[in-house]
Parts: C-alpha cells; structure tokens; sequence
C-alpha cells in the first residue's frame, strides 16, 4: 500500500514519509538557531505518524472521517525515547498540538475524554498505525544537546523560571514545526508554484542604507550647535555604539526632532552584522506610526526587505504584495514593522497560524518604538517574553523613546540597560522646543475663547465626545477652513484626509486650530505654535509638549505647551491614578523637559498599580496553561464592534461581504471605512435604529442613518458618553 499524506486538487499524491522527510529536515533547520535542531528533525519525523492508519489512508483518499492522528505521534515519541518530564514537553506536546493549536498540560486526573496534553496521552482508542515501521526510522536522541539547552539557566535558577525557560523553548519548538509544516505542505499544494523571496541578508541592507545617509550628507556635519549636526552626531553614535555591542538590553532616549528612526535603525543594523542577527523587529503601538516609519525604512532600506504587518495594512495586488502578503505568516523578513498587539499576541498564542513566526523571533533586534506605551496591565508578561528571548535566544531589545519607562526593575534579574544616546541631558537641553505651563481648572467656554484667539494651535482632551463638543462650541467662533478635528470616531479614510489638509496650511503658515484626542501624541509629523493639553498621564503630557515647535524655528519661550483641567468633566477610571500621580508631580515642581520626569512617573505608576498581570499569565505559563494563556492574553479587550460608514468607494465590498462572498481584500476596503464603538455604544446606536448587523460577520455593524456620520467629527456621539473610557 502506498502511504499518503496529502492529495492536491489535481488528484496529485505526496507521500507521507516525503512530507515527514521534508519536515523533519525544515524544523530542524529552523530550530538549530536556537541549538536544538536534533528535536527539531524528531518532531518534524514523527508528527503525522498517526497518518499511517488505514483509517486516515480512506480519509486521504476523499473519505469524511475524523481522525485523531496527532495524538499518536506523541504517545509514540515518548515510548520509544522513554521521555522523561522535560523531553515530554519539548518533543510530545509540540507534535500533538500541531493542528489543534497548543493544549494546556492539565492534571493527571484528567480523563482520556479531555483535550489537554495529559487526558490525550491516556487515549487508548487511536487506530493502529503502526505500518509506519516500513517506512520511518528512528532518529537517535541528542541527549547532551538537551542538556546544553537546558543549562542555558543559571544553576540558582527557580523552580518559576526553570518553567518559564521550558514553556518559552517549546513554544519555539512548536513553531518550528508547525512552519516547517505549513511550507512543505504549501510548496506541495501549489505544485511548487508559490515561491517565497525572503529579502537581501542584513550585511547587504547595510551597505545599501549606509550608502543613502552618506549621498544625504547625514553622517558628515560634526557641529553641536545645529539642529542637523546634533541629529548627526546621535546617528554617529548610535552607529558605533552598534558596532561595539554584544546582544542585551538597551535604551534610545532621544528627544523629539532629534532623528530618533534612523538613528535606531542604524544602531539596529550594525549591531545586528556585528552580531550575525537575522532580524530587526520594530513593535510600535499605533498603525500611524508604523505606516510612517515603515515608509523610512522602505525608502532607505528598499521593498524588498522591509514587512509592515498589521490589521490594516492592505497587500498589493501583484507580485510584491504576494511576496509581503507570504512573508507576514511566518516573518521570515529582514526588516519587519509591526504593531505590540501583534508582536505580544503572537507569542502567547496557541493558534499553529500565529506562532508560525515565532522561531524567526530567536536571534533578532527588537526596536520597542515609543516605548512607554508598554501596556500597564500586561507589563510582566510582555518584559518575561523579552527577558526570554533577550537571555537565552540571541537577542537584543531596544527601547525607544523620548519618556523613557522605568522598566530596568522589572527585568528578571535587574538586568542593567545600556544609554545609547550620547550625554542625554545635553541633548535634552539643546532640543528643549516648548515651555510647560499649567493652567489650572477651566471652563469649556474660557477654553474655546483661549483657542479662538490662536492662530496655531492644537488642544488634546481625553475623550472623544470632549473633542467633538468643543469642536461644535467653536465651530460659530471660527471660519470652518481652518478649524479641524481627529479622533477615532473618524474612520481611516477621513482621518488622512484630514491631516493632509493641516499639513498643508501649517507649511503655507495659515491659521489652523485643531481638536483631537491623544491619536496625535506620538508618531504623527506636526508642528504647532501652541499645544494645549487636558491633565492626563505625564508621558502623554510630554508627547504631547513635541507637537509645539517641532521643528525648532521659534523661541521655547514663544512656544507654550499648556496644561488644563477641564471644569465638570469626569476622569475616566482607566486613567484616575495616572492623573493623580501627574498632578503630585506637577507640586513638587517636577520639570516636563528633564528626561528623569518621565522615568519618575512610570516609577510611581508601576509602585501604586495593583497588578501588572491582570490575568495571571505567567502563573499559567509555569503551569504549562498554554491554551488558556491564548485564550486570555488580550492586549485590546474584545468589548467593542466595528461599524462600517457606506460610501460609493466600499458599496461594492460591502455587497460582497452581505453575500458571504467577500474575500480577505474586501474586509480590509470596509475596516478602512468603519469606526470601533464600545458594546455599550453599539446597543444604543442598534437601539434607535441608527445601525444593524452585517450577515455573516459577527461584531460588524452597517450605519444606517448617514445622518450620524460627519465628515469632520465622524460618528456622533450623544450625551450618554460622558467620561466613562478614554478614547484614542
């Protein structure tokens, strides 16, 4: 009998000890980078060694049947190697979670009905499959090889971090696999059509960017009294200091205007050809911000070599969006930009289609753009990833920032981050744009009489129904031309449109005034004369402080960052203690231009927050909860839906999407054109009849009545809003 493992559309049979072949030699090549291809090769040998059954042989054949072949491969491993309780976990758990995601180890009281790992190797149901002795050798087991992984941990190592070592090595080892499986079975069921191009080695991105920045004259002004001599000097710097540096843990602290991307992006590059690294990873928390630095890298670095991967991110439709489009399910990119919800979720992930990517984090720089954004809640889990990956996978991260977090105590072990930015104060100084001032309380109508006398001026509030009122109080005080408003109760669309259009009056020197939430705090290009800024977060404060004189051409004196509160509004819970803290520092005469501000908030922040885990995710990950922990590892909580605002660009993708068949492009046209509303929102706006649900396609909403929708506020919101969540 011939053995088959898959069968394409075209009646073509691949025979299973092929594929078993082919994965064994692909995972155990993507895990010799972390030292341990000879668990990689048994793993890729015997995963679908429960396909050696007559059973699955009639379903491969066309039948229906359902068979539980994973399973097989792992009761099989650990007898014929005589696991012990580690090699179970590193070479059994992978194979039997192969298809059905990562299982949670569970007790030895669960019962073979159960789907955690230790119910499944009680199973003694599965069908016969062992034909597989015709065709599958034995791959001897590298003992010693285990043994040098396992003594990467310090001999005073805990129990706790034993655990956390073992969960983070078969994560990676999972991953191997199920890549490895994914692309031989790819390469397979495309008849080798589909052919993956993975862009030019880091040595080669180098000489290409560094060859830019020397045709740009960026590398050659030595002057400390000019704006672009200090920013070279911080790119020179950072360049050497890359070139000097082994894998660890570092900090960019540069202030705004000072060229903060390319200079991260060259330290990233030379210490990643010094160190022989494989990837430079950006995580950045906002989509702006990513588009922005992803079109930097793109002109510097070329195409090729640079993946922007996140949910709003569109692929072409050609040869190169096929290219990124691949290369976004596994990351095998040099240069990948994407956003901490995508960097984070997909480590804790169980899901096979998630963790692909995870091997190909071993061995990388990790850049953490506007690092302070590290969400609170998550703030053990998140430094645990990077503690793991940085101490024991070859790599190196970054934190990048002009409000640096005070993350260097909740590092295991108090590791010491190394400054990459030369004499950070000096620095701090010469960049020093705008004056601190804070105001006080005020009321709405004092606000609108101080804006309406500016000429360039941006306020930043804290939610979105705020923003919208004091967009409407001022809308009969000013010319509609030069009064403007972005938060998020505009779709996509509208918001570039929107800031293309104070783009071009703020370079012409006409008067803009423009109402937003903290959307345009970090990563959005603009320079005002005047910033006014709702009592919020001291980090918030200070990114905020970066959109007044941006660019240096006026005096700090003239240049005023303003502080308010708002009379009668109410703090939003999520945002109380951070409002606080700021409001004691500000007593005690803290100074928003001194770079230790900033680290002395988050101080605070993280001393007085309750729990820094939430979800207790790294007690799950000791307990090996690894399915639970994809459950629940959430950086965006699910509690709001996306409504979609028709117009004639997305009336054809919306139809398509009604009639279950749209395709991938089609939700990507429609998301740019909707708007995320919390549950609470979405039942009133279901309740008088402004929206209705999208058929087939849950948590998505159509807008009804277009009259609820305004080009330059967006979605209207109703009194009902209030404080109760803040809104970005």
């Amino acid at each position: 009998m011939d053995w088959i493992g898959h069968t394409n559309e075209d009646g073509d049979q691949q025979k299973l000890i092929d594929h078993l072949n082919n994965v064994s030699k692909l995972a155990g090549e993507f895990s010799e980078k972390f030292g341990m291809r000879n668990i990689g090769e048994i793993i890729g040998k015997f995963h679908d060694i429960g396909k050696y059954s007559i059973e699955f042989q009639t379903r491969v054949r066309g039948g229906t049947n359902r068979v539980d072949h994973s399973t097989a491969g792992a009761q099989l491993v650990r007898k014929i190697y005589n696991c012990s309780d580690i090699t179970d976990l590193l070479i059994s758990l992978p194979i039997m979670s192969h298809h059905s995601g990562l299982c949670d180890l569970g007790s030895c009281a669960d019962t073979q009905d159960l789907p955690t790992f230790r119910a499944r190797m009680k199973r003694n149901t599965l069908p016969n499959y062992n034909a597989y002795l015709s065709e599958v050798e034995k791959i001897p087991l590298d003992i010693p090889q285990i043994q040098k992984a396992i003594n990467k941990l310090d001999p005073s190592s805990s129990e706790i971090e034993r655990y956390l070592y073992l969960s983070t090595l078969t994560r990676l080892l999972y991953s191997s696999l199920v890549d490895a499986d994914f692309l031989d079975t790819e390469a397979f069921m495309s008849r080798g059509k589909i052919k993956r191009k993975n862009g030019d080695a880091i040595v080669e991105i180098y000489e290409t960017v560094k060859e830019k920045l020397d045709k740009k004259g960026w590398l050659k002004d030595a002057s400390l009294v000019t704006l672009n001599g200090r920013r070279s000097h911080i790119l020179r710097t950072a360049m050497e200091k890359g070139k000097n540096t082994d894998p660890g843990y570092f900090r960019l602290t540069v202030p705004t205007g000072g060229g903060k991307t390319i200079s991260s992006l060259m330290f990233a590059l030379e210490h990643a050809k010094r160190n022989r690294m494989d990837h430079i990873i950006y995580v950045v928390p906002y989509t702006t911000i990513i588009e922005q630095n992803a079109d930097v890298f793109r002109e510097f670095a070329g195409e090729r070599n640079v993946l922007e991967h996140h949910s709003n991110y569109e692929f072409q439709e050609d040869e190169y969006g096929l290219m990124m489009r691949l290369a976004s399910e596994n990351w095998d990119m040099p240069i990948i930009v994407t956003t901490s919800v995508q960097f984070f979720e997909s480590f804790y992930s169980n899901r096979s289609s998630s963790c692909r990517k995870n091997h190909n984090l071993v061995n990388s720089v990790f850049v953490f753009d506007e690092a302070q954004k590290f969400p609170v809640n998550y703030l053990s889990p998140c430094l645990n990833m990077i503690h793991e990956l940085v101490d024991y996978f070859g790599c190196s991260a970054v934190f990048c920032t002009a409000t640096q977090p005070a993350l260097d105590n909740y590092l295991n072990n108090f590791k010491v981050v190394e400054e990459i930015c030369p004499s950070v104060q000096n620095q701090f100084d010469f960049f020093q744009r705008t004056t601190y001032e804070n105001l006080g309380i005020f009321s709405s109508d004092a606000l609108v009489d101080r804006l309406e006398k500016e000429h360039c001026a941006m306020c930043i509030v804290n939610t979105r129904k705020i923003a919208q009122d004091l967009y409407k109080s001022l809308k009969d005080k000013v010319p509609e031309e030069i009064l403007f408003h972005l938060s998020t109760t505009m779709h996509k669309v509208d918001r570039e449109k929107t800031l293309e259009m104070i783009r071009s009056r703020l370079k012409n020197g006409q008067k803009v005034i423009l109402i937003a939430t903290s959307l345009v705090e970090a990563g959005v290009d603009l320079d005002f004369d005047t910033v006014f800024r709702q009592m919020a977060g001291l980090d918030s404060i200070i990114q905020a402080g970066g959109r007044s004189n941006r660019e240096g051409k006026r005096n700090k004196e003239d240049s005023k960052t303003y502080i308010f509160e708002l009379e009668g509004a109410k703090s939003a819970s999520s945002q109380k203690m951070e409002i606080e803290i700021t409001k004691s520092l500000f007593k005690k005469g803290i100074d928003c231009n001194d770079p230790d501000a900033a680290t002395a908030y988050f101080h605070e922040l993280y001393d007085l927050k309750r729990s820094l885990d939430c979800k207790d995710i790294l007690k799950k990950e000791e307990n090996y909860q690894l399915k639970t922990i994809g459950k629940e590892f959430k950086l965006i909580e699910e509690d709001s839906s996306l409504i979609v605002i028709p117009n004639e660009e997305n009336k054809d993708a919306i139809a398509r999407m009604q009639s279950k068949y749209g395709t991938k492009d089609d939700l990507k046209m429609i998301q740019r054109y909707s708007v995320s509303m919390p549950h609470q929102r979405i039942k009133l706006f279901y309740d008088l009849g402004k929206i209705k649900p999208m058929e087939a396609i849950t948590n998505l909403f159509i807008l009804m009545n277009q009259e609820a929708y305004d080009e330059n506020m967006g979605l209207l919101l109703e009194d009902d809003e209030g404080g109760n969540a803040i809104f970005w």
